[in-house]
């Protein structure tokens, strides 16, 4: 079970969403994907890192919507294959919450730890990330690189998960949370070597957030 068990999850998530590939472009795909021509030229991938992600809305989201004109540009305006990409991109996050709960500071045998990452990845107000192509990807892409953060900051891998912590970042701008989930990391000591109270380690160790 522990050796398939990624596996059976992978599957069990990938499965169940595989129903909205029967569905269409809805509400900000319109705007987002449909309204725009798909990148052609170095200038026009460049460009994307210089507008806003909605024409009248201050929000900066250049890694959402490259991943999205991205697709485009591969495979134009075809729906399904925007929804799978949103399926597959709950995959992964079901597999790095499994991941994270295996940590062995958190002692969670695998049996529980794939009923946790399956609730987090199953439930229905989890739904709203997959079936809406642009408004799940916007929520959806910045929680794989949050988990991705987490997972790589709990394992000692801090430069990885400040870089995971930048694609967050320019996917929403929600993800300014993550810091937050570091220090907290620190403060109960679930990271390796923490700071304890010397003032200077805590600048060295989040410089690169600031």
């Amino acid at each position: 079970m522990q050796a398939f068990g990624p596996l059976i999850l992978f599957l069990a998530v990938t499965s169940i969403y595989m129903t909205s590939l029967r569905n269409d472009f809805i509400y900000d795909d319109v705007q987002i994907i449909l309204a725009h021509e798909a990148p052609q030229s170095a200038a026009d991938w460049a460009r994307i890192f210089t507008e806003r992600h909605f024409p009248n809305l201050p929000y900066y989201r250049p890694v959402t919507r490259l991943t999205l004109l991205g697709q485009k540009r591969l495979h134009g305006d075809v729906p399904w294959l925007f929804h799978l990409a949103n399926v597959l991109l709950m995959a992964v996050a079901a597999l790095l919450a499994y991941k994270i709960l295996r940590l062995p500071v958190f002692g969670v045998t695998s049996g529980p730890a794939l009923a946790g990452a399956a609730l987090f990845a199953l439930h229905p107000a989890a739904s709203s990330c997959v079936y809406p192509i642009c408004s799940g990807r916007e929520t959806l892409l910045p929680a794989v690189w949050m988990l991705g953060a987490v997972y790589a900051f709990l394992s000692g891998r801090r430069r990885v998960a400040m870089l995971a912590f930048a694609g967050a970042l320019f996917s929403k701008e929600q993800a300014a949370v993550t810091p937050a989930l570091f220090i907290l990391a620190d403060v109960l000591g679930l990271a390796p070597d923490p700071p304890g109270r010397n003032a200077a380690l805590w600048v060295r160790r989040y410089w690169p957030v600031i």
